[in-house]
């Protein structure tokens, strides 16, 4: 079967990236592995978009890291996927003073989120 260029170089691409994230996830964990640190700060542009996240936090939970999760919040169901694996959480909301309801709905949101920590921590 013979596929057009475009979509030839489109799963070359796509081949391409998944290879060489899963080369970076391999290069964390030795990284860690290997690292005397006990603690992971987890950060950079918004740590909740990559694919990859919870089996990152789960297996540096599974080499007993401490893990601190960076977030905006924007993915609240994966930031609650990860309350088993992290320590805390750096919730960074950024909303204008003027959008009062988008700064309720993110207070309401980080309450849940402690709630839910408080519960998960009371139940170790």
């Amino acid at each position: 079967m013979s596929f057009p260029a475009a979509i030839r170089n489109a799963l070359t691409a796509s081949i391409y990236t998944s290879l060489r994230l899963l080369i970076l996830f391999e290069e964390v964990i030795d990284f860690v592995k290997n690292s005397s640190a006990g603690k992971v700060y987890l950060d950079g542009a918004e740590p909740t978009l990559q694919k990859d996240l919870i089996p990152l936090i789960e297996e540096l939970h599974t080499l007993g890291k401490h893990i601190l999760l960076k977030s905006n919040g924007m993915k609240p169901e994966l930031l609650e996927s990860a309350l088993p694996f992290v320590d805390g959480f750096v919730l960074e909301i950024k909303a204008p003073l003027c959008a009062g309801w988008l700064l309720l709905k993110s207070k309401l949101f980080v309450l849940t989120l402690a709630r839910k920590v408080v519960g998960q921590t009371s139940s170790k």
